[in-house]
C-alpha cells in the first residue's frame, strides 16, 4: 500500500498542474480515494468512511506519501475526520502552520418514503402561482446573504429546479416551497436543494409536511438510488431534517493548509539562552 500510493503520490509532484488521483488499498479493498481536478481552485478532495479506522490509517498514510514527495496540496476537503487527520498530519510533516478549517457540510439521509404523505404540487414557470414562488425564491437568496452580485434570478431558478413544490394553505394560498436537484441517475440521486417559508407563515410546520411528501417522491423513483440525502452548511439546525424523518448520517469538513513555517512553542526556548540588548 505504501509503495502504491508513494507512486502516485511522486507523480502528482513531478505533474503538479495536472488533476490526480490517488487510491490507497487494504488488500484488494480500496478504502480511501483522493481526486484533485485538473481546473477549480485546487482542493483535494477525499472520500472514504470517517468512521472506518482503516481509511483512518489510509488518510495518514497519503498525507506522509504527499509529504515525502513535497506535493503541492493547499487546499483539503472530505468526511471531517479524514479531512482533518489527513491535514494536520501534512502539515507537520512538513513542518507548515497548522491548517485552517474554512468550512464544511452537515449530511442527512432519508430511506423510507413518509406515512401518508400527500402528494406535493408542482409549480412551474407557466402555473398561475409562477409569479409568487419567483418572488419567494429571490427573498430566500436574500435571506441567505449571498451577494447582490451572486444570487440567481428567481425565473432562472425556476427552470434550474425544472419546477417547483409547493404546501399550500387552507385558503389556497401558498405557504411553502421546495426545489429539487441533482439527477436520478447520479451516485447521490435526486434530493432537496431548497426550502422557503416566509417568515410570517413560519412555524405551523408547513416545510417539515412539504419536506415529507416530496421526500416520498424522490423514493418513489424507482431509478434513483434508494435513498434521499440533504446536504446542509455546517451549524444548521437538525431540526426541520429529523422532524421530517432524516438521520444525521455525517460531516464534511474543509481545510487550508499554509506553507508558512509553523511557530514554535515559547517553553522550547533553551532556559539556558540570555537576551542582549
Amino acid at each position: 500500500r505504501a509503495a502504491e500510493a508513494g507512486l502516485a503520490a511522486a507523480a502528482a509532484a513531478r505533474c503538479p498542474s495536472g488533476g490526480d488521483y490517488f487510491v490507497v488499498r487494504s488488500g484488494a479493498d480500496a478504502v480511501l480515494g483522493a481526486l484533485r481536478p485538473p481546473i477549480g481552485d485546487g482542493t483535494l478532495r477525499l472520500c472514504g468512511d470517517g468512521n472506518d479506522g482503516v481509511a483512518m490509517q489510509a488518510a495518514l498514510l497519503l498525507a506522509e506519501c504527499l509529504a515525502e514527495a513535497e506535493a503541492n496540496v493547499k487546499q483539503v476537503s472530505g468526511p471531517a475526520s479524514l479531512a482533518e487527520a489527513f491535514s494536520r498530519q501534512l502539515a507537520f510533516r512538513r513542518r507548515w502552520k497548522a491548517p485552517e478549517k474554512t468550512g464544511g457540510l452537515r449530511i442527512f439521509s432519508r430511506r423510507r418514503p413518509a406515512e401518508e404523505a400527500g402528494r406535493p404540487e408542482l409549480v412551474t414557470g407557466e402555473s398561475r402561482s409562477a409569479a409568487t414562488v419567483i418572488e419567494w425564491l429571490d427573498a430566500c437568496e436574500v435571506e441567505a446573504g449571498i451577494d447582490a452580485a451572486q444570487r440567481t434570478p428567481g425565473r432562472v431558478a425556476l427552470e434550474r429546479f425544472g419546477g417547483v413544490y409547493v404546501r399550500r394553505q387552507k385558503d389556497g394560498e401558498l405557504a411553502c416551497i421546495c426545489g429539487v436537484v441533482g439527477q436520478a441517475t447520479s451516485p447521490g440521486g435526486r434530493r432537496i436543494g431548497l426550502v422557503y417559508t416566509p417568515p410570517s407563515l413560519r412555524r405551523a410546520g408547513h416545510a417539515t409536511e412539504l419536506v415529507k411528501s416530496v421526500t416520498s417522491v424522490l423514493l418513489d423513483d424507482r431509478t434513483g438510488p434508494g435513498f434521499a440525502t440533504v446536504v446542509v452548511p455546517a451549524g444548521a439546525l437538525d431540526g426541520l431534517w429529523t422532524r421530517a424523518g432524516y438521520c444525521h448520517v455525517g460531516d464534511t469538513a474543509e481545510y487550508r493548509l499554509d506553507p508558512a513555517p509553523r511557530a514554535l512553542p515559547t517553553d522550547a526556548v533553551d532556559d539556558d539562552s540570555e537576551t542582549v540588548q
